[in-house]
């Protein structure tokens, strides 16, 4: 019995070692990436933040120009009198200029982030 529990307990270990090995492999894969990805952290947030901010933005604009349009006052009370069509014609409104930003300064983040890569890598 002991040289059967012997062998299981080595072929046990020898799977374990070929597993450890295949994750070491692959961790190192992984600094490789990111060792030779060209963006920094800044580039990172401003490729997230650029698009966030400027959709929010476009969205609080487009919530006063419907207010001013419509007679609204600032408060959010007055949705009830609005009725349910102008309601969802509000969400489609804002969800669609706001999607159509966030696309557009994302491009333009992106565009903006790939002009540094290549003004840092020329120095």
């Amino acid at each position: 019995m002991k040289d059967s529990e012997n062998t299981e307990l080595s072929d046990l270990a020898d799977k374990v070692g070929s597993q450890l090995g295949t994750i070491d492999s692959k961790v190192n894969d992984m600094r490789k990436q990111v060792e030779n990805d060209p963006e920094t952290v800044g580039d990172k947030l401003l490729k997230v933040a650029i698009p966030a901010v400027s959709a929010l933005i476009a969205s609080q604009l487009f919530k006063i120009f419907w207010n001013k349009t419509t007679g609204n006052s600032k408060d959010d009370v007055d949705d009830s009198q609005q009725g349910i069509f102008m309601t969802i014609l509000f969400a489609g409104l804002s969800a669609a200029l706001s999607s159509a930003v966030s696309q557009f300064s994302g491009i333009g983040s992106s565009t903006y982030v790939k002009h540094r890569q290549k003004k840092r890598s020329t120095r």
